[in-house]
């Protein structure tokens, strides 16, 4: 059983007599086995210390704190009087590793050369002021880097929420336009200096914000160099690449416009390219960007399986357990024993009965307290799905896959929390799925039936509010490859906020993940939802025009002819309504 994952302690290094030596004219070098430093000279009394104790006894010195953890790296923030400097601890725990350091430099060292060199090309980035490699066996092993701090720095995504928390409407709009620009001006300074960063994303940017107006941006640094490339230029090719892995995490996070905006200021700026259709150019960077985003996500799904920092994978008893990272898996430990127990505490308020599935209302005790979920079982009815159920994921894990999938995607959809797979050969049949409840909500075909009661003007306007909102919802799914075979109006729930509303989809059984959705399979989704809504023939055209709308909006920078999918929707809709009233089925 795992327990609770703690950060370790700081790095530890053995102390000896320290014996200074010259190896450079604007370095120091200081001997200290099993560490070796150099020192900027300009920093060598104010970091005499490193030469008579080890990093853990430096660190007590002074007032430190750790800031960024993981399996590879650790930094710490370190205030040295009236300045602060960042340590970072460069691990390098295999032995392979530290034979590859025999025919490379080490992280810190690469570091150390790049952000010197970097910063005399004129691009800004932290100043480094020592380096230190651990010596292990003859071999180089752990090495260490210490970099001046930024005052009033934080991470561009960190500036970006912070503008968001501290403004509104279209001031705040005006200041991530601004900030867009700022950092289309770094990644052009970058380029153009022949810096090609092997992990760009708005975490390796740093934000100074103006003293005036903290919104604002005073200047904007690079930083995490140590695999960065250094050419002449940056080509047309390596430009774009590099400015889509950059978009790539911005956009859940930043509108078309902005993201727009940052393209358009980019391709302005590099006139070293004499691009001249910066339309063009601005839509390659996007296309290119999004298609990088899909690649990743993807490949990001798998991490549902696994413990990490966003979930946690457990067994107990032979039950196989997968929560989110913020639940611990002793706290559900009651669950565990009998995956049937919130089923019958909370059978008096179903939500669906089937042979196949059991969905109800209920409450879980997490920590003491109480979590509103919708908790479902899941059963193998048919002979050939039970006999091929040993070769395959259990429904509950199949939908907490795509469940999560969805999640990453920016697409509405209940919260998964947790997965449950009884112990063999119980999971052959059944299986637990529980996510998160979302409160006073209707699926589409209630919804619709509850607006048809108000009078025409009403009714009208609230269902063109919903079909805008539900086709960017629909378009937003097959722009990231997201299909749903059995998208019907039961599967949609509508929650209605103020003159707003708010729409999900659930039912992650008949969801699937591609690259790419085609125009078969759009309209095959798109026909499915038209034939669902036929039992409500009050709707007018204005209204499903306006869904399409929405949903052609929602693909951005994939060009449908939408008179062509109208006509398909159209055809295979009435299909399949005339083959429900030919068995004598109603149309839902």
């Amino acid at each position: 059983m795992s327990g609770p994952r703690s950060l370790p302690a700081p790095p530890v290094a053995s102390t000896a007599a320290a014996t200074a030596e010259a190896v450079a004219d604007s370095e120091v070098a200081v001997a200290q086995p099993p560490i070796r430093w150099h020192i900027a000279p300009e920093w060598g009394p104010r970091l005499a210390a490193l030469r008579d104790v080890s990093i853990q006894r430096w660190l007590e010195r002074h007032s430190s704190r750790i800031v960024k953890h993981g399996p590879h790296r650790t930094v710490y923030r370190i205030e040295l009087g009236d300045e602060a400097v960042f340590l970072k601890h460069a691990r390098c725990p295999s032995r392979t590793q530290r034979l590859a350091n025999l025919f490379r430099n080490s992280a810190s060292r690469r570091e150390w050369h790049n952000s010197r060199r970097i910063l005399e090309r004129g691009v800004p980035t932290a100043e480094p002021v020592a380096f230190g490699e651990r010596t292990q066996g003859g071999l180089i092993g752990d090495s260490y880097l210490l970099t001046r701090s930024i005052p009033r720095s934080r991470s561009f995504d960190e500036f970006l929420a912070h503008v968001d928390a501290t403004t509104s409407g279209s001031e705040r709009q005006l200041a991530r336009l601004n900030a867009m620009q700022r950092l289309a001006e770094l990644c052009a300074l970058a380029h153009r200096a022949g810096v090609e960063h092997d992990d760009f994303h708005v975490g390796n940017v740093l934000v100074q914000p103006s003293a005036d107006d903290a919104a604002l941006p005073a200047r904007l640094y690079l930083i995490d160099l140590p695999g960065v490339r250094l050419r002449r230029t940056l080509n047309w090719r390596r430009s774009c690449d590099s400015l889509a892995t950059l978009i790539t995490g911005l956009l859940f996070h930043c509108d078309d416009e902005q993201l727009d905006a940052l393209c358009r200021h980019y391709v302005a700026a590099r006139s070293d390219l004499a691009i001249v259709d910066l339309d063009g150019a601005t839509l390659q960077i996007l296309r290119r960007s999004r298609q990088l985003a899909r690649r990743v996500l993807q490949r990001r799904d798998q991490r549902a399986f696994r413990t990490n920092r966003h979930f946690v994978h457990d067994v107990c008893d032979g039950t196989r357990l997968h929560l989110t990272a913020d639940l611990e898996p002793r706290q559900v430990y009651g669950v565990v024993g009998d995956g049937d127990a919130p089923l019958g505490k909370f059978i008096d308020r179903p939500c669906k009965l089937t042979h196949a599935s059991v969905v109800v209302e209920g409450q879980l005790r997490v920590a003491d307290e109480p979590w509103h979920v919708a908790y479902k079982r899941c059963r193998v009815t048919r002979l050939w799905k039970l006999l091929l159920a040993p070769l395959r994921r259990s429904r509950a894990l199949d939908a907490w896959y795509r469940a999560n999938a969805l999640v990453a995607r920016g697409i509405a959809t209940p919260r998964p929390i947790m997965a449950i797979e009884p112990p063999w050969p119980t999971r052959w049949r059944e299986s637990y799925l529980a996510t998160q409840w979302i409160p006073d909500v209707l699926n589409l075909h209630l919804y619709a039936w509850k607006l048809a009661e108000l009078p025409r003007d009403r009714r009208v306007a609230a269902a063109n509010v919903c079909a805008q909102r539900m086709g960017t919802l629909i378009g937003r799914m097959h722009h990231w490859g997201v299909s749903h075979r059995d998208l019907k109006a039961c599967n949609l729930l509508v929650a209605s906020v103020g003159n707003d509303v708010e729409c999900h989809v659930v039912d992650p059984d008949g969801v699937r993940i591609r690259r790419h959705v085609s125009f078969r399979r759009r309209s095959r989704d798109l026909a499915r939802l038209a034939a669902s809504m036929a039992a409500h023939p009050w709707l007018p055209k204005t209204t499903l025009l306006r869904f399409m709308r929405e949903y052609l909006r929602a693909q951005r920078d994939v060009q449908l002819d939408w008179k062509q999918l109208w006509r398909s929707i159209a055809r295979l809709s009435s299909r399949a309504v005339a083959h429900k009233q030919r068995r004598g089925e109603i149309v839902a």
